[in-house]
């Protein structure tokens, strides 16, 4: 992915930044700021009796909707999956969406499927990753007609299924056949990713990184059947392990002091919304409704200072009972440790700092007296998140 490296490069690259296990809690944090139990948004949409996002919640283009003289372009494109409607994205507060169904979790195919432009519908053609690209192009063209500042979400589909052989021109596995149900998907879904990339240079070409801040992220893991060694195809996507919640995130371009370094903090898709807000000089809790409840800091001062101390103590994540199983399951870390809870029984410890894989369930021996003092002060820091609501 020789753009996203080059992003990179031109930025900070977190090392330690958690989302949920599926895309749709994932997206309601990244919308919110807010952990799942707050928006009852922790599962995936499968069954009407999964919660959607609801209206009542603040999102984060109604803070630049509640600020109007900043004059930002606003535009949320490609994946919404978060409720069901189908002008949601323009009732929740964008002003202009392009993308598939917002209901559903991906396109049914990338060379043919229903696009959405606000309330209007038209069938194409175009593979969903360029036509998402050219979207994104036109909006920031937009705002540098007018000119003024752009906030614009791109929310690509790929790399998730169906699965694939893309356009020829964006990527190199040329010899590949068409895809069909049953081969190894792993080949197919690194030429969707190479895809990706190859896009994403052109989108980054449409903007001058001195005076525009590029945030880049995943929503979850790895699906089981794509996932490569040393990962094990068991503890991806879907699962509290660190396969299925440890995401790539990167923030690049203006703004950013000493770029092409790594930070070891503890990050989060919350963190999302109060990041933005403060790049475009917006309070957040001057926005938000009272009362309500931001997990989320802002990462800016990661950004300015290669020395910023760690701004969370701990990160969480968790998914609600689906089709998968019938219990909540839970992850909390801190620096070293990880504690994962399944419903109100099972508990797995780890040592995240020597045992990255999480091969070895701290639990299954005697814990030596600096391990109990971590998994004590977990518990605690769990019961007291979830005591918040």
């Amino acid at each position: 992915m020789p753009s996203i490296r080059k992003l990179a490069d031109a930025g900070i690259l977190f090392a330690n930044a958690w989302a949920s296990p599926f895309c749709v809690p994932a997206r309601g944090t990244i919308f919110t700021g807010r952990y799942a139990f707050r928006t009852g948004v922790g599962s995936n949409l499968e069954k009407p009796e999964f919660q959607r996002l609801t209206q009542a919640e603040f999102i984060t283009p109604e803070a630049f909707l509640a600020r109007p003289a900043l004059g930002y372009e606003l535009a949320h494109i490609g994946k919404w999956h978060v409720s069901e409607g189908d002008n949601d994205p323009n009732s929740f507060g964008w002003p202009y969406f392009s993308g598939a169904d917002p209901y559903r979790s991906g396109v049914p195919s990338y060379f043919k499927w229903v696009k959405h432009i606000n309330s209007a519908e038209s069938l194409t053609t175009k593979y969903a990753t360029t036509d998402q690209v050219d979207e994104a192009i036109a909006a920031i063209g937009r705002a540098k007609e007018r000119p003024g500042p752009f906030y614009i979400e791109v929310a690509f589909n790929a790399p998730h299924s169906p699965f694939h052989k893309p356009p020829n021109s964006l990527h190199s596995y040329d010899a590949l056949p068409p895809y069909t149900s049953g081969v190894n998907a792993r080949p197919y879904f690194e030429a969707m990713v190479q895809a990706l990339d190859t896009e994403i240079g052109r989108l980054l070409k449409s903007v001058n990184l001195a005076n525009t801040t590029v945030i880049f992220l995943g929503d979850n893991g790895s699906t089981k059947i794509t996932v490569a060694p040393p990962y094990d195809p068991n503890r991806s996507k879907g699962t509290m392990y660190q396969n299925g919640i440890r995401v790539p995130m990167l923030i690049a371009g203006a703004g950013v002091s000493q770029p092409n370094r790594v930070v070891d903090a503890l990050v989060s898709t919350v963190d999302i919304l109060p990041t933005v807000l403060d790049l475009a000089g917006i309070d957040v809790q001057s926005v938000i409704p009272r009362g309500t409840k931001i997990d989320g800091v802002s990462m800016v001062p990661y950004m300015q200072d290669p020395g910023a101390a760690g701004r969370h103590e701990f990160i969480y994540s968790e998914r609600f009972s689906d089709r998968f199983d019938h219990s909540f399951q839970r992850a909390i870390r801190n620096a070293k440790f990880k504690l994962i809870r399944r419903g109100s029984g099972s508990r797995e410890f780890y040592n995240l700092r020597l045992d990255p894989l999480e091969h070895v369930n701290l639990l299954s021996r005697a814990l030596s007296t600096w391990e109990q003092t971590n998994l004590v002060r977990l518990e605690n820091q769990l019961a007291t998140l979830l005591a918040s609501r």
